[in-house]
């Protein structure tokens, strides 16, 4: 394991050790039995100059030079959005402002939806025990009587004519108004459901995937961007259950004490 500025290297051959700082040319008096290429050969690759040939004292890839260039390598890894973390205070307190932003938001959401099911499943069950009450047709149409007297179907057609005759009434036939208030109900279950889904996925999974794009960061301005969205773009139902505490906005006078980085990438 080779270890940064301290790193040396002990090469062993029949006896013969010493340990080589970084980039030094080893100089002075050879140990017995060896040449003046075998010098040569060693500085070359502690220099890491290609000679045309495989290594003869050092590991593949253990030369100063190499290890220069991996180090620099592994330095260009590091993302250009833990660089701004580390170097702008105020875009680490902005960043760490929208990822918790994000979080309560996601939180709210997935409660929004557990409610919103809930609500739908109870919406359809009401309306299925109402439709279980209705008068027929022969046809086994449903229909409706309102407080007027009109008698529709249950797609919102009115029944007229000959139609009326042939209608099996019953006793406990829920009416018109009492059918369409439960089918609205139904249907805008549904519907925010769908808002809901459509938030959490457009909305804030988009803004997830930015937030952890680590080698193209959102910038300052896209930050902002992102909160106004996750705040204008909430469906009601969402805003509901959402946390009252919210965190205040940010000026960016301040750095976070702590929050978790996205991961970098391989």
């Amino acid at each position: 394991m080779f270890l940064g500025h301290d790193l040396k290297y002990c090469i062993i051959e029949e006896g013969w050790q010493q340990k080589l700082r970084e980039g030094e040319d080893i100089g002075g008096n050879l140990p017995p039995g060896k040449t003046e290429q075998d010098k040569t050969d060693l500085n070359n690759e502690m220099a890491g100059r290609e000679v045309g040939r495989i290594n003869r004292f050092l590991p593949e890839g253990a030369s100063p030079a190499e290890l220069k260039k991996r180090r620099e390598r592994e330095q260009e890894r590091l993302s250009a959005l833990l660089a701004l973390l580390q170097s702008d205070p105020e875009y680490a307190a902005l960043y760490s402002d929208t990822m918790d932003r994000l979080q309560h938001a996601e939180e709210a959401t997935a409660a929004a939806l557990i409610e919103a099911e809930e609500l739908l499943q109870q919406s359809q069950d009401a309306l299925a025990e109402l439709d279980s009450r209705a008068s027929k047709l022969p046809d086994g149409t449903k229909v409706y009587q309102d407080a007027d007297g009109n008698v529709w179907d249950e797609q919102g057609a009115q029944v007229t004519g000959g139609a009326l005759d042939q209608i099996v009434w019953r006793d406990d036939a829920p009416s018109y108004e009492d059918y369409r208030a439960r089918k609205r109900a139904a249907e805008q279950a549904q519907r925010d459901i769908d808002a809901i889904r459509h938030y959490q996925v457009g909305i804030l999974g988009d803004a997830r995937n930015r937030l952890s794009d680590t080698d193209n960061p959102p910038s300052k301005d896209e930050l902002s961007d992102i909160q106004k969205r996750i705040e204008q773009e909430m469906p009601s139902s969402i805003q509901k259950t959402k946390a009252p505490e919210q965190r205040p906005g940010v000026t960016g006078d301040h750095r976070p004490e702590s929050f978790e980085l996205p991961p970098l990438k391989s």
